[in-house]
């Protein structure tokens, strides 16, 4: 069964196993052990294609099931979706009801003291309109 996956998404996407073990980051014998049918893919190996591929579904990487890649229409649902869980950084409520320019009165510069390193100073004073 996951040697005909691995070799679907070879296909798909023009690939040899020496690329897509590259692309992926694993060992190309790791490739051949899966496609020769001696091994199994480990769970890594597959969150490692998934990360790299995307739009391939779960269902299909894991069991063979279904289309091979997900549609556009349940790409947008899932990103509505996620919408609505995922809160915002910056409500606007809360963006509202503390804005601390409206709050503060303008103050004006009396004086600028600047400190140097032989205990040296200065005094600017701003000029008065």
């Amino acid at each position: 069964m996951y040697k005909k996956i691995i070799e679907e998404i070879l296909s798909v996407y023009n690939l040899n196993a020496t690329e897509l073990a590259e692309k992926i980051g694993v060992q190309r014998s790791g490739i051949s052990h899966i496609l020769s049918g001696r091994n199994n893919p480990s769970i890594d190996f597959l969150i490692k294609v998934k990360d790299e591929f995307a739009d391939i579904q779960w269902d299909y990487l894991i069991k063979g099931e279904g289309p091979m890649f997900v549609t556009n229409v349940n790409k947008a649902e899932k990103m509505s979706t996620q919408e609505n869980i995922q809160p915002k950084l910056f409500s606007d409520a809360a963006l509202e009801g503390s804005n601390p320019q409206k709050q503060k009165k303008p103050q004006q510069v009396k004086k600028i003291v600047w400190f140097y390193g032989d205990d040296s100073f200065e005094v600017f004073y701003p000029l008065q309109d």
